[in-house]
C-alpha cells in the first residue's frame, strides 16, 4: 500500500500502516475499523486467492509467510510501545512515524501511546527546550 492507514478498535488506534507495509485484516468477524489517513493506494487479496495462486505457483507460499511474519512484527511494535516508560514512547513513535501528527490529532496520538493528553502536552513541552 501507499499512504497511511489507521486500524482502530472502536475509537482507539491500535496500529498505523505506512507506505510499503502490509495490513492484514482478519478473515473472521472483528470489531476493527480501517481508515485511510491520507491519499492511499491499496491492493487487496483474500486468503483464498493467495491459496489458489499458491496452488499454481508454490513460491507464493513464501510471500504469504513473509506477510504473516511482518504482521506479527507490527503487532509486537504496539506491545513494545505500551510496555515502554512514558518518556521513551515519544522517540519510539516518531522514529517509526516521523510525520504522524500531520495525519492524526494529538488526542489520538495520546490514545495510541496509552497516555493522557496532559502527559503528552508535558512531553511536547519538555521536548521544545
Amino acid at each position: 500500500m501507499d499512504g497511511i492507514f489507521g486500524k482502530y478498535e472502536k475509537t482507539c488506534p491500535v496500529r498505523y500502516a505506512i507506505a510499503g507495509e502490509s495490513l492484514m485484516i482478519p478473515n473472521h468477524r472483528h470489531a476493527y475499523q480501517f481508515t485511510a489517513l491520507s491519499d492511499c493506494r491499496t491492493y487487496r487479496t483474500s486468503l483464498k486467492q493467495l491459496e489458489e495462486i499458491n496452488d499454481r505457483n508454490p513460491k507464493v507460499f513464501y510471500l504469504y509467510a513473509n506477510l504473516k511474519e511482518r504482521q506479527q512484527s507490527y503487532l509486537d511494535y504496539r506491545h513494545k510501545l505500551l510496555s515502554l516508560h512514558n518518556q521513551d514512547k515519544y522517540d519510539f513513535i516518531f522514529n517509526k512515524y516521523p510525520d504522524i501528527l500531520s495525519h492524526i490529532t494529538q488526542k489520538e496520538l495520546a490514545k495510541f501511546m496509552g497516555i493522557s493528553m496532559e502527559l503528552l502536552r508535558r512531553i511536547f513541552r519538555d521536548r521544545e527546550y
